[in-house]
């Protein structure tokens, strides 16, 4: 057993659940769009939605879920550490692949008919850089969402890999010091405004141009696989149940 039987495994598991996805993604739009056009008597405005963060979402709960399982399989079968990381890795970024073409469609269906529906799901694009409807549009609208998608694979598989080398109480610890340095870092970036100066100018520039955020995402992918990584050469390949 290699790389391209447990890429195979993998992509086939994560289809299924992008399949699922994309069901009730395109459900919930057509109830959000009817049960708009029944009431559109009693509204004056546009009722906005968003399905991209349903989509990140998506990716990185297939991130925490699915590296455990397929480091077990590789090492049951032989297969190194690294082999299994990469197979999972890859299949997931594909899966990420494919759900974000899914959703780039919806919400192009979306924006193309609301001028009848009075309902809109605005991409993660749209409310960044503004609605573009265009050929390039969609495609750099699609772009953002699948290195988004895919940037949020790894951050989910850093962090079941993480909670998977601590012990019970160092997850505790972990758990309640990540919400804590959160809030001491918003703290500090107000009292200190010449860090809030350079942190809204690094949004800025995120938002000057998609290839900007685009790359940064990737640089985001590329830092938490080294992580992953690195976890994964020391982790212990417990049981299921621990």
């Amino acid at each position: 057993m290699n790389f391209l039987p447990i890429f195979k495994y993998r992509l086939k598991d994560d289809m299924k659940a992008v399949g699922v996805f994309l069901i009730v993604t395109l459900l919930c739009m057509v109830l959000v769009v009817y049960g708009i056009m029944i009431m559109v008597s009693e509204i004056n405005d546009r009722v906005v939605s968003n399905f991209s963060m349903a989509l990140t979402v998506f990716s990185f709960v297939i991130g925490i879920v699915t590296v455990r399982e397929d480091l077990r399989l590789g090492i049951q079968n032989g297969v190194s550490r690294g082999t299994s990381l990469a197979a999972c890795f890859t299949a997931n970024v594909v899966a990420s692949l494919a759900a974000a073409l899914g959703v780039t469609f919806v919400e192009w269906l979306s924006a193309a008919t609301q001028e009848a529906t009075y309902a809109t799901l605005v991409s993660f694009y749209a409310m960044i850089y503004g609605e573009d409807l265009s050929l390039s549009g969609q495609l750099r609208s699609f772009l953002l969402s699948f290195v988004w998608s895919g940037s949020a694979v790894f951050v989910g598989s850093f962090l079941s890999l993480l909670y998977w080398r601590l012990t019970k109480l160092w997850r505790w610890i972990v758990s309640l010091g990540m919400g804590a340095a959160l809030i001491l870092l918003l703290n500090a970036a107000v009292i200190s405004g010449g860090f809030m100066d350079k942190v809204l100018a690094f949004l800025r520039w995120l938002g000057a141009a998609p290839l900007n955020l685009c790359l940064f995402l990737i640089g985001v992918a590329v830092m938490f696989a080294v992580f992953d990584w690195l976890l994964t050469r020391r982790a212990p390949i417990t049981a299921a149940t621990a």
